[in-house]
């Protein structure tokens, strides 16, 4: 009898665990650091940003409200615009430091998008609703007076995930995938093995694999993967790697031995990477150009 009552127990458990996780995916996922940011001139004084930093909020299609952040050349239209879709953790706040380096060493517009339930963003962070938030994203950087032909998607970690689909979207020049994962299934099955036995537990998906596909022919993808990426080993990113290869995209992968999964803007060889891509697209566009203009003469 006493046994019964165990194992009745433990398969309620079970089961009360799963619908939880099912449910609230977002918080297993997602670690948003959650507070009423200072006002951009303070974040400006207290990181002694060599830029003015703009603030655009966003109304989604579901009533909340997204940010974007922004670190504008002086004359933004003449400029490359990278947009970065972070992390899973952390604030803007996080991420200033990074942005003066981008700035910077890149000389671009970098801009950063903050996801639902981060920092003032209303909302909680799951695909089905983030799905459509990439493209209020990518719409409200028109708003900045920045060159719309001239945008670089840049995903790091899952935010890989929300570049992918934007570039799926919107014509973007081209796109970034730092240290991004295959599907979240895969990983889960790797942090938790247990879960490749209740599969239909991962409501979001955030199935990269699919989404590389989708990618159209000849649109340029450069690949930074760290080699001791303690998150998402770096066969996930050769996996998309070859995959984006062998359905036709014009793709590059940079590793970085010793890099680990968040910190490639550390090491002043990974900018250099970006402006090489940089440099490839600029001339492509210039090339695009003169044909145009010898077609129309």
């Amino acid at each position: 009898m006493i046994w019964e009552i165990i194992a009745g127990a433990t398969a309620l458990i079970m089961v009360l665990s799963g619908i939880y996780l099912f449910t609230h995916q977002y918080e297993v996922i997602f670690y948003p650091t959650r507070h009423s940011l200072p006002s951009v001139e303070e974040i400006t004084q207290t990181f002694q940003l060599p830029f003015e930093l703009k603030e655009v909020s966003i109304f989604t299609n579901d009533n909340n409200t997204v940010y974007l952040y922004a670190c504008l050349k002086e004359e933004p239209s003449k400029h490359i615009t990278l947009l970065l879709f972070q992390s899973n953790a952390g604030s803007v706040l996080d991420r200033m430091e990074m942005a003066k380096k981008y700035y910077e060493l890149c000389n671009v517009n970098f801009v950063i998008a903050v996801y639902r339930g981060f920092d003032k963003s209303t909302g909680i962070p799951e695909e089905v609703t983030m799905n459509n938030d990439v493209e209020k994203y990518f719409d409200s950087l028109e708003s900045l007076g920045v060159d719309m032909n001239n945008i670089v998607v840049i995903g790091r970690s899952i935010g890989a995930s929300m570049a992918l689909k934007l570039y799926n979207k919107k014509n973007c020049k081209g796109l970034i995938i730092e240290n991004g994962f295959t599907t979240l299934l895969d990983v889960g099955k790797i942090l938790m093995p247990a879960i490749s036995f209740f599969p239909w537990l991962i409501k979001d998906k955030w199935d990269n694999l699919n989404e590389i596909k989708l990618v159209q022919k000849g649109k340029r993808i450069l690949f930074c993967s760290s080699g001791q990426d303690e998150m998402v080993p770096p066969s996930m990113m050769q996996h998309l790697y070859d995959v984006a290869h062998e359905t036709g995209k014009k793709v590059r992968m940079e590793k970085f031995a010793k890099g680990f999964h968040m910190n490639l803007p550390s090491y002043p060889e990974y900018f250099k990477k970006l402006n090489k891509f940089f440099e490839e697209l600029t001339k492509e566009t210039m090339e695009e150009g003169i044909i145009e203009n010898q077609e129309g003469q």
